[in-house]
C-alpha cells in the first residue's frame, strides 16, 4: 500500500508490517499478535491498518497505537480526514468515524510542530 505521492509504502504480511521508502529500504517494522487484515495512508504520512478486530495506526517513527475496537473485521478502502472508507467481508460498505486527536498530537511532536501542540492541547 503506497501513500498518496509514493514515497512511503507498507508491506502487509500475516502478522507484520513493514514501513518502506520508495527504494524499499526498511524504515519500520509492525508487529502485531492478530492477523493484519488491511491498510491506508492519510495525507500527513500516518499509516491506519486493520487487524481482526481493531483500527490501528502508526507514524513513520514508531510510534502507533489503538483508534477503536471494531465488533467484525473490516477492510479500509480509503482514510479521508477522521474517517475511513471500508469494507466487510458481506461487501457491504461503510463510513467509519474515528478520533484522531491522539496521533494528530504525536504526529506534532515528531515534526516538532509546536504551534500545532498548543492547538492540540488546549
Amino acid at each position: 500500500v503506497w501513500n498518496s505521492r509514493f514515497s512511503y509504502g507498507a508491506l502487509l504480511c500475516k502478522k507484520t508490517i513493514y514501513i518502506v521508502n520508495k527504494s524499499f529500504n526498511v524504515i519500520g517494522t509492525i508487529q502485531e499478535k492478530f492477523n493484519v487484515t488491511s491498510a491506508a495512508w492519510n495525507v500527513d504520512d500516518v499509516l491506519l491498518y486493520t487487524t481482526q478486530n481493531h483500527l490501528k495506526y502508526s507514524l513513520l517513527n514508531g510510534d502507533f497505537g489503538l483508534l477503536q475496537c471494531l465488533e467484525s473485521p473490516i477492510y479500509l478502502i480509503t482514510v479521508k480526514d477522521s474517517q475511513a472508507i471500508t469494507i466487510d467481508k458481506d461487501a457491504k460498505i461503510e463510513v467509519l468515524t474515528f478520533r484522531k486527536e491522539d496521533y494528530l498530537f504525536k504526529l506534532a511532536l515528531f515534526l516538532k510542530d509546536i504551534k500545532r501542540v498548543k492547538t492540540l492541547i488546549s
